[in-house]
């Protein structure tokens, strides 16, 4: 059980990476100009594209990364299964960070704009509530 905790405890970070991008992301959708030209997208509809990047860059990954990572490291695939694991978590936390301060200039400029109402909850009180809702 010990030793499979830092596997686990990792995980925390992929699970706050991935509930951020289905909540957070239309969020930021709503604030930002979503319009090409005469089209417009929908806030909801900014989720497509993290399926859209994940198709385009998995051959990329395996036609470019791959090899360079085979030559790098000698392995025929590249990185180890825990090596992979590890990079993903590493950008998932560079992504997180940058998400973070996107989420920051987005509240202080809904602030301004007066289109967020304070409710009153101290920190305590929105992180008990948190771990409640699920």
């Amino acid at each position: 059980m010990c030793a499979e905790f830092p596997i686990w405890a990792t995980g925390i970070v992929f699970s706050a990476v991935d509930s951020q991008m289905s909540t957070m992301l239309v969020e930021q959708g709503t604030m930002m100009d979503t319009s090409i030209e005469s089209f417009n997208i929908p806030a909801a509809s900014l989720l497509t594209f993290n399926s859209i990047t994940v198709i385009i860059w998995i051959p990329f990954y395996d036609r470019v990364l791959v090899p360079i990572a085979r030559n790098l490291t000698g392995q025929e695939r590249g990185l180890s299964q825990l090596q992979r694991i590890g990079t993903g978590l590493f950008i998932s936390i560079i992504i997180m960070c940058a998400a973070s301060l996107v989420e920051i200039k987005r509240l202080q400029l809904a602030r301004e704009l007066g289109m967020v109402q304070e409710r009153g909850l101290s920190q305590l009180q929105r992180i008990v509530k948190l771990i409640l809702r699920d």
